[in-house]
């Protein structure tokens, strides 16, 4: 068996614009609010552009380690897409997001692609059926709490605005 995997996956956020999904994600802090097996994230060096910051997460892997991680964003298209890179605990995961209009809401895209690296190489067949296993749910757990939370920041942002009126 690899030692690599991708894993796709899409949900939809009905009312809620591309751009405020995309601020929720794009802010890596935020995982652990959405993703929730992500346990921390913090900015580690900040950057000019989204582009090049770099963050430090702690991560519980299915079966209950806590690892950490660097998370260094990749790519960042404005409201449309988001790339990072995840390496730590012997695993890198290149996670690319995207955001599409889709009526008056938005369709997430996810995919991530996993890697086990050394000195995790001789487990790596266990460690991805494991992660196949639990990571696909993981996600879809994930983008369906990224999507109530930015639907939560929206509602809250236009309730802001009806009462300045």
């Amino acid at each position: 068996m690899p030692a690599a995997m991708r894993l796709e996956t899409s949900a939809v956020v009905d009312d809620v614009a591309p751009g405020a999904v995309f601020a929720v994600a794009a802010d890596l802090r935020n995982l652990p609010a959405w993703w929730i097996e992500h346990l921390h994230a913090e900015v580690v060096t900040p950057a000019a552009r989204l582009r090049d910051t770099v963050y430090r997460v702690r991560y519980r892997l299915p079966w209950g380690q806590v690892i950490s991680a660097t998370c260094t964003v990749m790519a960042a298209r404005g409201h449309h897409s988001l790339t990072y890179v995840w390496v730590g605990g012997g695993m890198r995961m290149a996670v690319g997001q995207g955001f599409i209009p889709a009526g008056e809401g938005t369709e997430m895209r996810l995919v991530a692609d996993l890697r086990v690296g050394w000195p995790l190489a001789p487990l790596a067949p266990v460690l991805v059926r494991l992660m196949r296993r639990e990571l696909r749910g993981e996600i879809d757990r994930a983008l369906a709490t990224l999507a109530e939370l930015a639907a939560a920041r929206a509602v809250m942002r236009r309730g802001g605005r009806l009462a300045a009126l």
